[in-house]
């Protein structure tokens, strides 16, 4: 934020309480900092006034901690690697969870790096986890060694005219840096090309200092104090261009001959030694960079690289073949950016899997990393079709990746875009599966069963959802031999839970409708309700029935009567007779004409019987 100070006085006093009104939240959202920033990543409570809101102040949510209300704060336990729990402004009441990278720099006199001519250097590097007392836990590096810094850009806020950065709401690639300084030198460390959000500095007794006020907002360049960790949030936001920009693509040490391993640090993130490190072509991607900005510091190697990965254009696919059981898809080079292309082949249009060899990009390629065209073959499909089903349909596509980074024993990471998907065979969806029931058969199994219509189906996804939540995928079932029925047993459900399932086909080109089934509770039944007498129901003589409602989950029912009860409320007494039936919801029970008798009913099902109902007389006729 720049604000400019007119050089001519008009006259009108300086009045600090009109210009803190102007930077508090507005109802419209034209607060001076709300309007003209960019959202802040972490919610705390300094910024109450600026956006209206309300963090919550002392509230620890790091490393799983349950709770979900944050205050934004690293503590001194908090480690790389670490989850580091804070609200936003879009949920303020939740909790986002993104891991903690180590970084560290080092100037102390006898216990820092010295350049090939023997003079002291303060350096930036890392801090190896877990971090230990009385063991070396920083690893410092010079500029020239294999990038550390690498921030997938995939899913970063894009900045266009008219384009608004939103506010984060997942891990969209933000990072949170605790910068852990072993030394004795205030250092103003500077990024270039991207602001930070100080979030707080700890030291090492977890004394947490909050932001200055002067700190609050973003910051380009910030003070790193000995002794204590400074906690900072980045987030930053990828320009959009008409044109696609190339990777920094280069020699690690540009001074010395490719293929030289001298002048690097050959120890890894965790502190272990590497084999050494080779000058070669490295993608460093966006390359960015960050240093002391004190300028004899940052001359003497204080420095190191940032690489931002973006993925490439995505690729078109032009054709595809299949000539017996082999596949080949043909398709074109759309961008500067690719180190590989790698063919991927789903058969639920959900799971990918990379097939055959990646095609690789040279780096440095003279004709500037556009390739006219690409081919790729599949594995050979072992499966080719039995008994009316044709074959799987598979669903191709060609993913353009984009590594960026050293790689090996030394981080590297890698983005994609793919292409358009195309199909390997018949190109419908596969027709929906139809009557799907579930029936308990123990207590720990629910069989369920539908009738498969389709007949180029890859297989069936099996969804579940429990007492009324959200439905999961549990399983899969592989393709029905042309149509028919189709039966699953499910050995995952828990007695006393209630169980929705709901099944599709499914083949490369994607998931056909759902068939769902009734509600089932793993439990034994209710008892039954509604249950009535009724005379002579058959028009016969001497004759009495008992009828109830259904009781959903009964495989059977089982009826008692005699001619006595006694009692209250009434209990069978005398010769009780036992009558089961799962033809119907009635039994008829001849006797004497005129006279009582006396009956129950309760539900039975594989996990046991319910209670009887309250027994009820009725007369013969």
């Amino acid at each position: 934020m720049q604000v400019k100070v007119s050089g001519t006085a008009n006259g009108t006093l300086f009045d600090l309480p009109k210009l803190q009104a102007a930077f508090r939240h507005k109802a419209d959202g034209s607060g001076v900092f709300e309007s003209g920033q960019h959202p802040i990543i972490v919610g705390q409570a300094e910024y109450d006034s600026a956006y209206g809101t309300n963090f919550y102040l002392g509230g620890y949510c790091n490393g799983g901690s349950a709770s979900t209300l944050c205050d934004g704060y690293l503590r001194i336990a908090d480690q790389g690697g670490t989850l580091f729990g804070f609200n936003t402004l879009l949920a303020p009441n939740a909790k986002l969870e993104i891991p903690i990278e180590p970084k560290a720099i080092h100037d102390e006199m006898n216990a820092s790096a010295f350049d090939e001519f023997g003079r002291m250097t303060a350096n930036i590097g890392l801090e190896v986890v877990p971090a230990t007392p009385a063991l070396q836990n920083i690893v410092l590096y010079p500029y020239v060694n294999p990038p550390t810094e690498l921030i997938d850009a995939t899913n970063l806020p894009k900045n266009d005219i008219g384009m608004e950065v939103m506010p984060i709401e997942f891990a969209d690639g933000t990072q949170i840096w605790k910068i852990t300084h072993n030394g004795v030198d205030t250092h103003p460390l500077h990024w270039h090309l991207y602001d930070v959000q100080v979030l707080n500095r700890v030291t090492w007794d977890n004394i947490i200092s909050p932001p200055d006020p002067t700190e609050l907002g973003w910051k380009d360049t910030l003070r790193v104090s000995p002794l204590e960790d400074t906690i900072v949030a980045l987030r930053p936001i990828i320009p959009q261009l008409p044109f696609e920009l190339p990777n920094s693509i280069r020699p690690l040490h540009p001074m010395m001959p490719i293929g030289s391993t001298m002048g690097f640090n050959n120890i890894d993130a965790a502190g272990n030694p590497t084999a050494p490190i080779v000058n070669q072509l490295i993608n460093f991607g966006w390359e960015y960079v960050w240093h002391c900005h004190i300028l004899s510091h940052e001359e003497m190697d204080m420095m190191r690289p940032v690489a931002a990965a973006l993925p490439p254009k995505a690729a078109s696919i032009t054709g595809l073949t299949k000539s017996g059981s082999t596949v080949t898809v043909t398709f074109n080079d759309n961008s500067r950016t690719e180190t590989s292309f790698q063919l991927q082949r789903t058969a639920d249009s959900t799971t990918w899997t990379n097939v055959g060899t990646p095609l690789v990009s040279p780096l440095g390629d003279a004709a500037g990393n556009v390739l006219p065209n690409g081919t790729r073959t599949d594995l050979p499909l072992t499966n080719s079709g039995v008994n009316g089903n044709p074959g799987p349909v598979y669903g191709y596509r060609v993913a353009a990746v984009n590594t960026v980074g050293y790689g090996g024993e030394l981080p590297s990471i890698s983005v994609q875009s793919v292409s358009k998907t195309v199909l390997s065979g018949n190109a419908t969806m596969p027709a929906a599966p139809t009557s799907l029931t579930a029936a308990i058969a123990t207590a720990s199994r629910v069989n369920l069963s539908w009738t498969d219509n389709a007949t180029n189906e890859n297989g069936f996804v099996i969804q579940r959802a429990t007492n009324g939540g959200a439905f999961v995928q549990i399983a899969t079932a592989p393709a029905r031999n042309n149509t028919g029925s189709v039966t699953f047993a499910d050995t995952t459900v828990v007695l006393g839970n209630t169980y929705t399932y709901r099944v599709a086909a499914f083949n490369g080109g994607g998931l056909s409708t759902f068939a769902t089934s009734t509600p089932i509770a793993v439990a034994a039944p209710v008892t039954p309700t509604s249950v009535a007498g009724v005379s002579g129901p058959t028009g016969g003589a001497r004759t009495a029935a008992l009828t109830w409602d259904v009781v959903p989950g009964a495989t059977s029912y089982t009826i008692q009567w005699s001619n006595t009860a006694t009692g209250t409320p009434l209990a069978l007494t005398g010769t009780i007779n036992t009558v089961n039936t799962t033809s119907g919801t009635q039994i008829n029970v001849q006797g004497t004409a005129g006279t009582l008798v006396y009956m129950q009913v309760r539900a039975n099902n594989a996990i046991g019987p319910s209670p009887f109902s309250a027994v009820i007389s009725v007369i013969r006729q």
